[in-house]
């Protein structure tokens, strides 16, 4: 049989080798940890470099705009008048035109999008820099457009790219959108496309992130971008 003192020899042994044990597992744990703070700080510092040598890669070159003349009436340019001014709504493959004829007809979020380009070809800069957050303003950078002219906007389309909504816990819902927005520019300028050569036929996407907070009880529908993407940003899945 087994004498007492065996007994609590044995008893403090498996104590030790379960403080051992659990010593070993907090150890492995704190490794892990280390080892995940590492890769994500590795991971973080990749991604900022991603994003960097993007925003690097889709600097505009430097192009022979057309003469700016910021008193330049563009409605009294009777080619351009003569161009497809309105804009092209696609959805899920079906495409509407919208114009001044059916404008009072379509969603608020259309009608949204719609007054941008409104604003741009009416050189409405102040407007234009409103429907944005502020977040966006202030970390815009040479992105932004203090200034810009009327501009001779023609075969414009916007594409509903992406949906998602989410619940506010004030019991409004917002609904977050992402609208593939091209056009062609007739004589640009680049006062507010640098990024877009002066040909005629020339376009490049870009994308506007849109978040609208709807109370269907007040009937309030108040739209904002949070967000203006060159299309090789939204596709790079860089900037979700």
């Amino acid at each position: 049989m087994i004498d007492e003192r065996e007994r609590i020899l044995r008893k403090e042994k498996r104590k030790k080798i379960l403080l051992i044990s659990v010593l070993v597992i907090i150890g492995i744990l704190a490794i892990l940890g280390v080892i995940m703070l590492v890769l994500s700080g590795i991971n973080s510092l990749l991604r900022e470099r991603s994003v960097e040598n993007l925003r690097e890669s889709i600097r505009p070159p430097s192009y022979v705009f057309f003469k700016t003349d910021y008193n330049e009436n563009i409605f009294d340019d009777a080619e351009y008048m003569g161009l497809n001014r309105e804009m092209r709504y696609t959805v899920g493959g079906l495409t509407v035109t919208i114009g001044e004829h059916n404008y009072s007809q379509q969603t608020p979020i259309v009608r949204f999008m719609y007054n941008i380009l409104q604003y741009i070809i009416n050189g409405d800069y102040e407007k234009y820099n409103e429907i944005f957050i502020d977040a966006y303003l202030e970390n815009a950078g040479d992105d932004l457009r203090e200034t810009f002219t009327m501009q001779k906007l023609y075969n414009i389309d916007v594409e509903l790219a992406d949906t998602w909504e989410m619940l506010l816990p004030d019991g409004r819902t917002a609904i977050y959108t992402d609208y593939i927005v091209s056009y062609m520019i007739k004589g640009n300028n680049g006062t507010f496309r640098n990024d877009i050569p002066p040909g005629e036929e020339a376009r490049i996407p870009v994308v506007y992130r849109i978040m609208t907070e709807v109370d269907t009880r007040e009937d309030i529908f108040e739209s904002s971008v949070y967000n203006l993407l060159h299309i090789f940003q939204y596709t790079s899945g860089l900037y979700d």
